[in-house]
């Protein structure tokens, strides 16, 4: 008699994000999964094996999950990341646009002025 051991399937897992966002900035992403311990979704580039990513978040923490982008314009994908193993569960697209700033200030002056700030503000954000 042959015995045969066949590997026991990966849950199944999606994920739902918009399509594109800015860099640095944050995305909602709607997800389902086995919310296992240490699972977490993650934005890394598209292609690279599943324990490189530049961002993530525990599952734990909710859902929909805020997910930080990467800083650097281009492709990327978010992952739904099974923590057993290290094994992506599901994958999704998503463009990450250069973000904009604009500021409207006087070249100079004697003491403190008012300008305008336009652009997403950031942890540690400051105009000196």
């Amino acid at each position: 008699m042959v015995e045969i051991a066949f590997d026991e399937p990966l849950p199944a897992a999606t994920l739902s994000a918009p399509a594109s966002g800015t860099a640095g900035g944050m995305v909602e992403v709607s997800w389902t999964g086995p919310d296992g311990e240490g699972d977490y979704l993650a934005a890394g580039p598209v292609g690279a094996n599943d324990a490189s990513y530049l961002t993530f978040e525990y599952t734990a923490k909710g859902n929909p999950l805020p997910l930080r982008l990467p800083v650097e314009p281009g492709a990327y994908e978010i992952r739904y990341v099974l923590a057993d193993g290290i094994q992506t569960l599901a994958r999704l697209p998503i463009t990450v646009s250069e973000r904009s700033f604009a500021l409207d200030a006087p070249g100079s002056a004697p003491g403190a002025v008012w300008c305008r700030w336009n652009g997403r503000a950031a942890a540690l954000t400051r105009i000196s």
